[in-house]
């Protein structure tokens, strides 16, 4: 009885479960979906998911299941040697699992080396970032039953052709490798899967610096005057714990935390705007730690939605003329982990790619030119325009733009037999 007054009425507060679970839709009855099942399988789901005290029992019997057989439960939760938690996606990366294969992984970095071309006669510049795998970094610590090998994977690849390409490439993942046992401060904790907070301010104080040096641009730097200890772990850097949801704690070691100061002497005015396109690595460091370096940041988060003072927050990269507003900034940063480095063949490359490969490019400016003066001529097609980018909190020139590029694609075919 208890449980069903607290499944309808919420008597008692409960905190949820942590990590990605999508209630189950109910749906509506009618005879079709009596007569076939759906809507008792449909209702059943739904009573499942939301029956009182669901995230009590979960707790308990994950704690159960961790305590007597330390199984963690949990999406793709691998628990290692020493309490040290891994994903399942980043160590069949690292094993060659998902290899994409070299002769894909060197025609992406060809077609990198095009777009980089490209922005740079916008005067916007290019680089890699390739953050830290925690299996490349804890190797000896994942659990028996992985056989290691020597197969290649996509980031051994992705590095050896980035690496002989004129791309500026940051690899941090490399980096962090070397840096391990020779500095105190754990760059990756037990219970994270991104780097660490410490590594995060590591890897930003780095950046900066290697903006500096490759680009020649003078840039505000930030400085690590001293390191925290603390068994309280902050932000990700217990993120996979989190995601057993259990009662207790996994036993760790302390995390450092660095403490940092900002330099402030070249005005804002003055400092470069970016662009990040890459997965939750950046999360880390999108806090505030780079703000005096940059005049503006913008992330395009899985090249998807895009957090940026110069859009609302829900918009999508669909929605608006990507390469008419990267070609507005000075620094575009592809940022991936090698579990997502896959990632580098889709994002960006391939839109732009379309954009600027040669001998077509010529004829596809040519085409968005002539679609464009077709809409100002259209007091019809402006004002379907004018109430797109309202809705998508672009202006009307940008949204004119990404429809003449999409009718260039398009029609390109058609328009030059």
């Amino acid at each position: 009885m208890l449980q069903m007054v607290q499944s309808k009425y919420h008597i008692i507060s409960i905190t949820g479960l942590n990590g990605i679970s999508k209630e189950p839709e109910l749906r509506n009855l009618t005879f079709s979906n009596w007569n076939n099942g759906s809507f008792q399988d449909s209702l059943n789901a739904y009573i499942d998911f939301n029956f009182g005290f669901r995230p009590v029992f979960v707790r308990l019997y994950n704690e159960l299941q961790y305590d007597l057989f330390k199984k963690p439960h949990g999406r793709g939760l691998v628990l290692g040697k020493n309490n040290i938690l891994f994903e399942k996606w980043h160590i069949d990366e690292y094993l060659g699992t998902t290899y994409a294969g070299e002769d894909k992984i060197k025609y992406a970095v060809k077609k990198l080396q095009i777009v980089r071309s490209y922005l740079k006669e916008h005067n916007t510049e290019l680089m890699i970032l390739i953050a830290p795998g925690k299996p490349y970094y804890f190797p000896e610590y994942l659990p028996d039953y992985y056989q290691v090998n020597d197969s290649p994977n996509n980031y051994t690849t992705y590095s050896k052709y980035l690496k002989e390409s004129d791309l500026p490439v940051l690899d941090v993942n490399e980096w962090f490798v070397k840096l391990k046992g020779q500095i105190e401060q754990p760059l990756f904790t037990q219970t994270g899967t991104h780097w660490s907070e410490f590594g995060a301010r590591l890897v930003a104080d780095s950046l900066i610096k290697f903006i500096e040096g490759t680009f020649n641009r003078p840039m505000n730097q930030i400085h690590i005057s001293d390191t925290e200890w603390s068994y309280n772990l902050r932000k990700t850097d217990n993120d996979l714990e989190k995601l057993m949801n259990i009662y207790s704690k996994v036993n760790h070691e302390k995390a450092a935390y660095a403490i940092i100061k900002k330099d402030s002497a070249i005005d804002q005015k003055d400092r470069p705007s970016m662009v990040v396109i890459g997965d939750s690595f950046f999360w880390n460091i999108y806090d505030g730690v780079l703000s005096d370096a940059f005049n503006k940041i913008s992330y395009f988060y899985y090249y998807s939605t895009i957090y940026s003072p110069d859009f609302k927050s829900d918009t999508k990269v669909k929605d608006i003329c990507v390469y008419c507003y990267l070609e507005k900034q000075d620094l575009v940063i592809m940022l991936f982990s090698p579990l997502n480095l896959g990632y580098l063949r889709f994002a960006l490359i391939d839109d732009y790619y379309e954009e600027v490969k040669t001998p077509d490019k010529k004829v596809m400016d040519s085409l968005k030119i002539i679609y464009y003066h077709r809409m100002q001529q259209s007091d019809k097609w402006m004002n379907l325009i004018r109430e797109k980018a309202k809705q998508r909190n672009i202006s009307v020139d940008s949204m004119m733009w990404r429809d003449a590029d999409y009718m260039a694609k398009k029609n390109f075919r058609e328009e030059i037999n």
